[in-house]
């Protein structure tokens, strides 16, 4: 009986040993076969978008192979153009085929050739450009029917049209040196441009900022036409929903002529006009441009001996409140931090990572906002992060400068540093790109001989300074 109790015993725990076996042999059978199902879906998400963002170069690019009169182009153009058709041809081809990544890599470069002809082909009458782009922002050709993503430096012509999105913003130059800048949500069509006649916009709806150095604009809005003088600073919006149009002008003067009646409207310097349903007008004063204080532009902010960073800008009298905004570009779009009802001059930021930030403020009295400060830029870094894993760096980035163009008191720098170092020019923040590259849009406020001055700063503070002299003549 004794013996029989022992095997009885002996069985139930090799059984009981068994059991779990099983058990343990199923959970990872069911996470195998879990894992195989995401990696099948991923491939398959993989694969449908990349098909889809081929199926989109290759309608952009036959789009603009669409503009191009073939018959115009010189030999070289000719010789890019045959180069772009034939790798159009071989994407669909391969998108015909199921070869995706082949067709995206061919598509993608038949779409830059088509665009880098289109610049070149309407270079010599184009009347704009673009200087600066951030976030979603299009244009679409006078006889074109699709819109087509803005880069710097694209060229602009008669009949065209510039959209941005609700986080998008660009800068765009005029040939005759007016300085145009839209704000998110804006779309207008370009007119012309002409050093007598000046440059001429029609505002559909949104916002825009303006600068007319050597010759006057024109921005037409429904059933108004404001044209802002030479040497003028201003802003014009429409609210289409609304029918509401504002006129600001920040120095200089602004006549406004309503086509119905014929009456006009002058605006003056720090002034607003607000038009409601074409009819109404009521002016009002513009609060004074704040100026920035501490910390002084392009400081660079360790968090490893500071928590916390404190913005300082000059009180102004008989103001309500200021509108400060913080963001990690240069054209404010998708802000990191805004408060809009700031009452102090001082604002305290607890910091909680790197990064490049730009913040600027606007005052407000009566409901009334006036013109943003120039732009300051803070830079943070962990040095605890940052030198633990890598050797200090000592060595000051490399800075060089490809042009620099002159529009009457505005020049136009373009360089290249190293990536990831930022960049002022005379003070003010340049746009640096992923590879270094740079552009900046800078307005000389007196003529005559003097320095630009660009500073290149990397992550770990070093800094190279180049002076460049120029003779401005405005």
């Amino acid at each position: 009986m004794k013996v029989n109790r022992k095997k009885r015993v002996s069985n139930v725990d090799w059984y009981k040993v068994s059991k779990d076996t099983v058990r343990g042999w199923l959970f990872i059978l069911g996470f195998l076969i879990f894992a195989l199902m995401v990696a099948y879906l991923y491939h398959k998400w993989s694969q449908f978008k990349l098909k889809r963002d081929t199926l989109t170069f290759l309608n952009e690019a036959r789009a603009l192979a669409q503009q191009i009169d073939v018959e115009t182009l010189n030999r070289e153009l000719t010789r890019r153009w045959n180069k772009a058709w034939k790798e159009l041809d071989f994407a669909s081809l391969a998108f015909n085929s199921a070869n995706f990544e082949q067709a995206y890599k061919a598509a993608l470069s038949s779409k830059r050739l088509f665009m880098s002809i289109l610049d070149e082909y309407r270079g010599k009458v184009a009347i704009a450009w673009f200087s600066n782009v951030e976030g979603k922002v299009e244009y679409k050709r006078a006889k074109g029917t699709s819109y087509i993503p803005a880069r710097t430096k694209v060229s602009l012509y008669p009949g065209d049209v510039v959209r941005s999105g609700p986080l998008g913003s660009a800068e765009i130059m005029f040939r005759n040196g007016t300085l145009y800048k839209l704000r998110p949500g804006t779309e207008f069509i370009i007119k012309g441009a002409g050093k007598e006649e000046g440059s001429k916009v029609e505002l559909a709806y949104g916002w825009i900022d303006l600068n007319s150095i050597e010759a006057s604009t024109k921005v037409k809005v429904p059933g108004i036409v404001a044209k802002v003088e030479e040497n003028s600073r201003g802003a014009v919006s429409y609210n289409k929903t609304k029918r509401e149009s504002r006129f600001a002008t920040y120095e200089g003067e602004m006549e406004l002529e309503f086509e119905k009646s014929g009456r006009k409207e002058r605006v003056s310097d720090q002034q607003m006009v607000l038009v409601n349903n074409e009819k109404e007008v009521k002016k009002m004063d513009l609060p004074s441009r704040v100026e920035l204080m501490v910390p002084p532009n392009g400081v660079l902010v360790d968090l490893v001996r500071e928590k916390n960073l404190v913005l300082e800008w000059k009180k102004l009298k008989m103001v309500d409140h200021y509108y400060v905004q913080i963001a990690d570009n240069s054209l404010f779009v998708g802000t990191v931090l805004e408060d809009k009802n700031r009452k102090k001059s001082t604002a305290k930021l607890a910091l909680e990572g790197e990064g490049d930030f730009y913040w600027r403020v606007a005052a407000v009295k009566d409901g009334v906002m006036g013109e943003w400060s120039m732009p300051f830029l803070f830079r943070v870094i962990d040095s605890s992060v940052r030198f633990g894993k890598e050797a200090v760096d000592n060595k000051p980035p490399e800075l060089k400068i490809a042009s620099i163009e002159a529009h009457g008191n505005i020049y136009i720098i373009r360089g290249i540093t190293e990536p990831g170092a930022s960049v002022m020019v005379n003070n003010e923040n340049a746009v640096v790109e992923a590879d270094g590259s740079f552009v900046k849009t800078l307005t000389l406020l007196h003529p005559g001989r003097q320095d630009i001055v660009i500073v290149a700063v990397d992550s770990s503070g070093n800094h190279t300074v180049k002076k460049i002299p120029v003779v401005a003549d405005f």
